[in-house]
């Protein structure tokens, strides 16, 4: 008897196989993994009561117990519904004196088994061991309990010869086989999320404008993501298992590779920025790489990240090449002294027509501080607070006749006018364009003295009497 029951808890690890493969080619309709787990759980039922235990004519023990159970635990509803089902329809076509009993103990073992995935649901109860142990021992005890409905005449043989051998199979057979359903639910589960996370990062990667790839340590591509073929050597099909200089001259490829040894050996990110002729011309990259953390045919791998940084370049290049045409129109116009200070009045342009008028060349004005060089002592306080206002605020410092202050100390008389320019990336920076009056008030002096005094006498004249009179 013992042969048997060992033989039919050999049928349950079967079932656990066929409705893991069940489950696999059917996770895309999960409807119809359903049905057919539940046509699965019945079908082995009907095998295991073809295979029975017997006692008597129509009385027979198998281990659908034990199935059903385990089909309410992990199958559900559904699946338990379909299973009990087919069980109990090929239990009441066999007929005998035990078919009630049985029908019930295949009632109860679905109940059961439904109420343990509820209670499990609610976080009151967990799939361990010893968990399924304690409700394979109870269910089994509800089974002989079940089973003193049976006529008096086959309960002692019952209580006997096969209680005990039941408990002793059936309770370790349900653990067992909890244990293995439950290990593939997480396996499912595990894959499941792995699969989303691969979609995830697939989505992600075609929605960014960058290459991604992973290489291997000898400069293989292992995958390539990227939203369209434009930016890369080739089809992405094409690059696939390909080394990097089997596509590029050893020029090119070689940085690749030394890249990636590099940043396996340091384990840290590395970057460098390379041209490459892609399929939609020659564009310029800034590549980043990082161990994978991955061993893909016995060889290490990293991910790289290929950003396209033409544009950016291209932008540079031109506001280079604006500052260089601004800063040399400025720097050769002889009449009008431009300066370009930082916040804190550090002298960073100095053009020649500002050495002739203050009498500092280029070399000695740098670097220095505009209060120290051109402002007189009793300015400097109120130009310190007009060039705070202007870069903290923006405030607009008035364009206006200004005596400033020669090398040598003496006054020079200019116009001046305050511009603030703030290049992304840079320190703001505010410049000054003086023009020289000095000759216009020089002028404006002499046509005030020639009013009120004589030129050949210098003597006041007429005038000058009127004028103090009134």
């Amino acid at each position: 008897m013992l042969f048997e029951l060992v033989e039919a808890t050999a049928l349950l690890l079967a079932l656990c196989f066929l409705h893991g493969a069940n489950i696999r080619a059917w996770k895309k309709w999960p409807w119809l993994g359903q049905i057919l787990s539940g046509l699965l759980f019945g079908g082995v039922c009907v095998l295991g009561m073809l295979n029975p235990v017997s006692l008597a004519s129509g009385v027979f023990f198998d281990a659908r117990s034990v199935i059903l159970s385990m089909a309410g635990l992990f199958g559900g509803p559904v699946v338990a519904a379909l299973s009990t089902l087919i069980a109990v329809a090929w239990r009441l076509s066999a007929g005998g004196a035990g078919a009630p009993v049985g029908v019930m103990v295949m009632v109860l073992s679905t109940v059961l088994g439904l109420g343990y995935r509820m209670a499990r649901a609610r976080g009151w109860v967990d799939v361990r061991l010893w968990n399924l142990v304690a409700f394979g021992l109870v269910l089994h005890l509800g089974v002989l309990a079940l089973l003193q409905w049976l006529p008096s005449d086959m309960l002692q043989r019952i209580n006997t010869t096969l209680a005990l051998p039941m408990l002793l199979v059936f309770t370790p057979a349900t653990a067992l086989l909890g244990i293995v359903l439950h290990d593939m639910e997480n396996r499912q589960t595990t894959e499941q999320a792995l699969a989303d996370s691969v979609d995830r990062l697939r989505a992600i990667a075609a929605a960014l404008p960058d290459v991604l790839l992973v290489l291997d340590a000898q400069g293989r591509y292992i995958d390539v993501l990227s939203s369209n073929d434009a930016p890369l050597l080739a089809p992405a099909s094409q690059l696939l298992g390909k080394r990097v200089h089997e596509l590029l001259p050893a020029a090119q490829a070689d940085p690749f590779l030394a890249l990636i040894r590099k940043t396996l050996h340091s384990g840290q990110t590395e970057s460098f920025v390379y041209q490459l002729q892609t399929l939609s011309g020659l564009r310029h990259f800034e590549g980043r790489a990082r161990p994978l953390g991955t061993v893909v045919k016995g060889q290490a791998t990293v991910v790289f990240l290929a950003r396209d940084i033409t544009e950016r370049l291209e932008g540079e290049s031109a506001l280079r090449e604006s500052e260089l045409r601004f800063r040399s129109l400025l720097r050769d116009i002889p009449s009008i002294s431009v300066q370009g200070y930082l916040a804190d009045g550090t002298t960073t342009y100095w053009n020649k027509a500002s050495e002739a008028l203050y009498g500092y060349s280029e070399q000695e004005a740098l670097g220095k501080n505009l209060l120290e060089l051109i402002i007189p002592s009793e300015m400097q306080q109120p130009v310190r607070e007009s060039m705070r206002a202007m870069f903290l605020h923006g405030t607009p410092i008035p364009a206006g006749e200004l005596r400033l202050r020669h090398k040598n100390g003496t006054p020079v008389d200019v116009f001046s006018s305050h511009t603030r320019i703030e290049v992304p990336g840079q320190s703001p920076e505010l410049f000054c364009i003086d023009i020289d009056i000095s000759g216009r008030k020089a002028a404006e002096e002499e046509a005030r003295y020639l009013a009120f005094y004589d030129a050949l006498t210098r003597l006041p004249n007429r005038r000058l009497l009127v004028d103090r009179l009134q």
